[in-house]
């Protein structure tokens, strides 16, 4: 009997069904047979399946290698929670492309793993050994490519053929599985691979380019001394910077929009990689050992071409029906081209990966597969797409350098299988297909999908749950075996205060147990500059227990880790695969249960230095993308034997980046929705709410939620105290309630002022404490100072102790610190941001020990850049983060019962894509839902979606009593196109300031108030171009915030008394025209001629409105740009196509309005007859 089997030797279960429900039956079935007949077994169950069934829409797919592991998949799925055996999405047809990298950061062996456990790859790679030693005379390339120590050099001449070698086995394996390529897109070096796997050139030529074009380039004269380096900026801005340098340099690669590579002299690439990161973007330099793509390879030309006539004479391609998209020229590569001329432009050419990738999209290639055994590509093509507007394209790697096994292969296999309709099950068939076994007695039939085809009398709420909504998520840790021991490793443990000789030896002994060549470096070594040694797998950087836990031995230590960077040289001693482990000594809080240590729940109280320690760790990371860092935290610094060798064992871990050993257990951490908290009895005591930082955009938002939820009196704290500019955000606020804000200026860091402030509260207690102060450092490792260390620590958390200590507050009064979820996801630049604020999540714990309802939350990303600054909010955001309406934001945390949380939305997958490209995403393995596309890539899950769209989502995202806003009447969601043109109130129940999802004309909220097309009444007003009326008279503008940002905020906008086309100072998405009042409304739009002006951001709360331009007139601006017409597009009423548009520049002018109003519009929509009034109602309705 035949079995279907994934690559690792897992047993392949296909679950599907037409709609997502019937998964749940499909799997309850299945289970039930299961439980009544215990001696199938799972292959019995694969081949029943696919014998029986035909693959539909929505599929499961359970990876299992037992039966047990099958059961609990099954009940996973009929459960609708996440699993790691599973992966799932709805399928449709795809077109998939193969993504072919070139020479990048290789380093020696990158094959050893998949030529030792796989036949196919194994064959490929030996082929190609065998025409390259027919050709040139040696096989040095394939040792290169296995590491086989003395026999290669490594050099361009073998590196370069290997890497080819690489390539080709890596889509033999994809091939194998039955995955064929409809395109291939390649990268300089890689379009030799492309063109093989195309048809369009045989291997042995394939082989004879690489040869050739490694060996010249080798030998070009003073090669060594050039360097080349990636920056985070685009085009325009690298030939900027170019034209003003003194020495040589040149762009050499576009991968992306906003990726670039530069060559040059070491000396001009040095001072370019300085100024990128001046401007606090990416940099990055690496060794090439040749100025590649460059005007210096033009001297290679004659001898380059001259070689390739002589072995290949006179070569083109051959026609293929498999497009091959290259970077050479930026587009599909054409049959009969002389092949001795492309290859010599391949190496001389600027890369135009991002032109090969667009072609390739606009083509309808929709499925992007990297040829590499570690994602190098995918940061560029997640950017290319983002720019493309091609947010479903599937992205997938093969696989992840630190994988051990075919494991990851395989998860990204079956990823592919779940998306693709047409994918072909039969290359998952091993084995002889006879004999035939006679079919499962009793195996259930397929689960019929009943469906009410009458059609109701009242039309059904859509109560789909919405995946980018704002949810409450917790931390926790869980037990996972030791793992198995591979191959030994080389391990250098660096003592680096001095204060870790014991720990080190003790560690160093265990290594020594496993067989791994470990070896200690001393704080004295790296003192007098001794070069640590080369070559190994793992750096592990040994802290000491703090003297104590509070935040003056945080600030101490933070200060000799990030500024001294005594460790920094040890990281040299790295090879290129290599992995740098931070042990920190009870840094983590991980609760042991009675099922784990055979005794009651307990938990270690973390240390404040060592966790703010770990926090800033994980940052450094993701300035490092090359560097896989990870951290480890341990009960205490002295361990017995048994203890040292759990640790080194976990050293072998796959793809986990943090970890903690307990009581003879190694756990690691994850995160998951928290349960039961919206439906938590009890109520905030409103009657005295003191908000720290309160003048602040943040404590602006706060005061208005509580004013607007009853507060009785509200005391904003600042070191400002109430200016002008708050004080008309204030006039506004306190139209909304009854409350008494009172405005006190008082610096927290000062302890006389707080205990000045505090005795001045008297027979008032507190009972709401909010601390939203905020601390913020935008600074990479290498620019953090004491003083810079010392500032963010007290403001952030030293004023949050010590107003916390001061003032008098009721029995139950409930502490909040705000804090940020940078403290768990780290981010570049964010160091010191992510340090306090998990310094503040650490003295909620320490409170709540004294007897103080403290907790701390971590706050996602708000809906405008007021609490990072604007270079770190665009960096947030790009991660996957999704920002928060604040009043979303604001109730899901301002609960009356729970511990301390994250509040966040997110774009989920990309979120779990972008941070498993720094290693980082295993914490959001545990959280994704079984169903979600990309989800449950276990451990070391790899890029598999680019977007959310057409994602299937199971209960752990659903509108479940759990949910936040669960509350009874808290949505009122309607389909497109109901009829809400007031006649159909919402349900009873609703609350205003809720979101009420209609789609056109105008939905009446409870209490009368007439809002916008798809608003929240006292909150986001209008997206479709319509007015909406609030409360008190608030003249809400289209896609403005009423009583939030428009008109709340800024200057009075059509305010009562206000005079017509006053100027209104919030985001306010204007809809054209200038902003009027109700007398100049026409059909709720702003008349003609003129854009508007209102202020597309207010810089500060409370200002009286920005100086930049309107929306409006920035949309013209960038199309007067796009189309060459400086100041001519006066009439906003004639079609954009008629005044000449094509589709190229409507393409960049999508680029720019996301670029310039990060705003997204359709392509189709600006060439479908809209006019510049339209497409700045379209910009309006398309904001955040």
């Amino acid at each position: 009997m035949s079995d279907h089997r994934l690559p690792d030797g897992r047993t392949a279960i296909l679950l599907s069904a037409d709609r997502a429900e019937g998964l749940r039956a499909e799997a309850r079935a299945i289970l039930d047979y299961l439980e009544r007949h215990p001696q199938v077994t799972p292959e019995r169950v694969a081949h029943m399946l696919f014998r029986t069934r035909i693959a539909r829409r929505h599929r499961v797919l359970a990876m299992v290698s037992s039966r047990a592991e099958l059961l609990d998949a099954l009940r996973a799925v009929a459960g609708g929670t996440a699993h790691p055996a599973l992966v799932s999405a709805a399928a449709a047809g795809r077109r998939i492309g193969f993504v072919f990298p070139g020479q990048g950061g290789q380093r020696p062996g990158p094959g050893k793993l998949y030529y030792a456990v796989s036949e196919v790859y194994r064959a490929r790679v030996d082929e190609c050994a065998a025409a390259f030693r027919t050709a040139f005379g040696h096989d040095r390339p394939l040792h290169y490519l296995l590491d086989d120590t003395g026999e290669y050099h490594d050099v361009v001449s073998e590196m370069q053929p290997a890497i080819l070698f690489h390539m080709l086995g890596l889509a033999a394996l994809w091939e194998a599985a039955g995955v064929r390529p409809a395109a291939t897109v390649a990268h300089s070096l890689g379009e030799l691979a492309a063109m093989v796997v195309a048809g369009a050139m045989p291997l042995r030529a394939a082989i004879v380019v690489a040869g050739h074009r490694s060996r010249l380039a080798e030998q070009l004269p003073g090669a060594d001394g050039y360097t080349m380096a990636v920056l985070g900026i685009d085009r325009e801005q690298c030939e900027e910077l170019l034209a003003r340098q003194p020495g040589w340099a040149e762009l050499a690669v576009i991968n992306a929009p906003n990726l670039v590579v530069v060559c040059g002299e070491r000396d001009t690439v040095d001072a370019l990689i300085a100024q990128v990161q001046g401007r606090k973007r990416f940099a990055r330099g690496f060794t090439l050992r040749f100025p590649a793509h460059t005007s210096l390879i033009t001297g290679l030309r004659t001898e380059f071409e001259a070689a390739l006539n002589a072995d290949l004479p006179g070569a083109t391609f051959a026609p293929t029906d498999v497009a091959c998209y290259g970077s050479t020229l930026g587009a599909a590569i054409e049959p009969d081209v002389a092949q001795a001329q492309y290859w010599y432009w391949n190496l001389r050419n600027r890369v135009r990966f991002d032109k090969a990738v667009a072609a390739a999209v606009r083509d309808g290639v929709d499925t992007l597969i990297e040829m590499s055994d570690h994602p190098v590509l995918q940061l560029a093509v997640q950017d290319n797409l983002s720019a493309l507007g091609a947010p479903d394209t599937l992205v997938l790697g093969t696989s992840l350098r630190s994988a051990a096994d075919l494991g990851e292969f395989s998860r990204n296999l079956a990823s592919l299988a779940v998306h693709d309709a047409n994918f072909a099950w039969d290359g998952l068939r091993v084995g002889p297909s006879e004999p035939m076994p006679l079919p499962l007695r009793d195996f259930p039939h397929t689960q019929w999908d009943r469906r009410r085809i009458w059609a109701p009398y009242a039309a059904d709420t859509d109560t789909s749950p919405d995946p980018t909504a704002v949810r409450r998520v917790v931390e926790h840790w869980r037990p996972i075996p030791v793992p198995a021991q591979t191959s030994p490793h080389r391990v250098l443990f660096v003592d680096h205060t001095g204060d870790c000789a014991d720990l080190a030896s003790t560690l160093a002994a265990a290594a020594a147990r496993r067989g791994d060549v470990a070896t200690v470096f001393t704080a004295g070594q790296l003192a007098d500059g001794t070069a640590p040694p080369r070559g190994q797998d793992r750096v592990v950087l040994l802290m000491p227990s703090p003297p104590n836990g509070e935040t003056d031995s945080a600030t101490t230590q933070l200060t000799e880790f990030f500024v001294q960077r005594r460790w920094l040289p040890a990281l040299d001693a790295l090879r290129g695969d290599g992995q740098c482990w931070l042990f920190t000594v009870a840094g983590e809080e991980v609760v042991v249960t009675d099922s784990v240590a055979g005794r009651g729940g307990d938990a270690i109280d973390p240390t404040a230095p060592h966790a703010a320690l770990a926090a800033g760790f994980r940052c450094v990371a993701m300035e490092r993308p090359g560097l896989l860092l990870r951290h480890l935290d341990l009960a205490g610094i002295e361990i017995h034997s048994e203890t040292a060798d759990l640790v080194v064992a976990a050293l072998y871990t796959t793809g986990e980046s943090e970890l903690a050993v307990r009581r003879g257990t190694l756990f690691v951490k994850r995160l998951a929705l928290e349960t039961a908290v919206a439906t938590a009895p009890g109520e905030l005591d409103l009657s005295h709410v003191l908000i720290v930082g309160g003048t602040g955009r943040l404590g602006l938002r706060c005061c208005e939620h509580l004013v607007r939820s009853g507060a009785r009196r509200v005391t904003l704290l600042s070191r400002s105290g109430e200016t002008a500019d708050t004080a008309t955000a204030l006039t506004q606020i306190r139209r909304l309630g009854a409350a008494e804000i009172v405005v006190a200026r008082c610096d927290v860091t000062d302890p006389g002022a707080v205990a000045t402030f505090a005795a001045g509260l008297g027979d008032q207690p507190v009972t709401l404490l909010l601390h939203t102060a905020v601390g913020y450092v935008d600074a990479p490792l290498a620019e953090l100072t004491a003083a810079a260390v010392e500032t963010a620590v007290a403001a952030k958390v030293v004023g949050a102790e010590r107003i916390v200590a001061a003032v008098p507050r009721s029995p139950d009064c409930r502490v909040v610190l705000f804090s940020s979820v940078v403290a768990t996801f780290g981010g570049a630049g964010q160091i010191l941001y992510a340090a306090t604020n998990r310094l503040l999540d650490v003295a909620a714990r320490r409170w709540r020990e004294r007897g103080v309802d403290c907790v701390s939350v971590q706050w996602g990303l708000w809906n405008a850049a007021g609490l990072l600054d604007e270079n770190g909010w665009a960096r947030i955001k790009a991660t996957g983060l999704l920002p928060m309406f604040p009043a979303d934001a604001i109730a899901a945390g301002l609960t009356p019962r729970g511990g301390d949380a994250m509040v966040l939305a997110a774009d989920w997958p990309r979120l779990f894509q972008v941070f498993g490209a720094f290693g980082q995403a295993s914490v959001l393995a545990d959280l994704l839902p079984a169903h979600f596309p990309g989800a449950g890539a276990g451990a070391a899950g790899g890029p598999n979606r680019s977007g959310i769209a057409n994602s299937t989502v199971t209960d752990a995202f659903s509108s479940s009593p759990t949910a936040i806003g669960a509350s009874p009447g808290a949505w009122d969601t309607r389909t497109a196109g109901s009829d809400t043109a007031g006649t159909n109130p919402a349900p009873a129940g609703s609350r205003s300031g809720d979101r009420v999802r209609t789609g056109g004309g105008w939905s009446n909220l409870p209490g009368g108030l007439p809002g916008a097309p798809g608003p929240r009444s006292g909150d986001l007003m209008g997206t479709d171009g319509g007015w909406g009326s609030v409360p008190d008279g608030l003249l809400g503008v289209p896609g403005a915030r009423s009583g939030d940002l428009a008109g709340t905020y800024g200057g009075p906008s059509s305010l009562p008394g206000a005079s017509p086309g006053s100027r209104s100072g919030g985001p306010v998405g204007m809809s054209g025209g200038s902003v009027t009042g109700p007398d100049g409304l026409v059909g709720g739009r702003a008349p003609h001629p003129s854009p508007g002006h209102g202020g597309e951001m207010a810089s500060a709360a409370g200002g009286a409105g920005s100086d930049v331009m309107g929306v409006g007139e920035r949309v013209r601006v960038e199309l007067e740009a796009v189309m060459g017409a400086d100041g001519e597009l006066t009439d906003g009423t004639v079609p954009l196509v008629a005044l000449g548009l094509d589709s190229v520049q409507a393409l960049e002018f999508r680029r720019r309005i996301q670029s310039v109003l990060d705003r997204d519009i359709q392509v189709a929509d600006i060439l479908g007859g809209a006019s510049l009034d339209d497409v700045v109602l379209m910009v309006a309705g398309a904001g955040v």
